[in-house]
């Protein structure tokens, strides 16, 4: 997975995972089976909370590579002779 990092060190808000074609596909199938439920109350309700649960799971993965960037970036600064950008 390939992912931008600013001279901030912070990831760029540029929707990753859209990127990943099993993501997509699986996000897809969950609308599609989420579509025929015929509550509409129940539908919504379900929706709703797997795309809390997904922003959530975004948010930490995000935060997860940001601290693997910093802690690779720390380590190579240690090394004698290492340039930073």
């Amino acid at each position: 997975m390939k992912y931008s990092v600013n001279k901030f060190y912070e990831i760029e808000k540029e929707k990753w995972k859209f990127k990943n074609e099993e993501y997509v596909l699986e996000i897809a199938k969950f609308f599609d089976k989420a579509s025929q439920i015929k509550d509409q109350e129940l539908q919504e309700s379900i929706i709703v909370q797997m795309l809390k649960c997904d922003r959530l799971l975004t948010e930490l993965s995000e935060k997860m590579f940001q601290e693997c960037y910093m802690h690779g970036l720390r380590k190579a600064k240690r090394i004698k002779g290492y340039t930073f950008f």
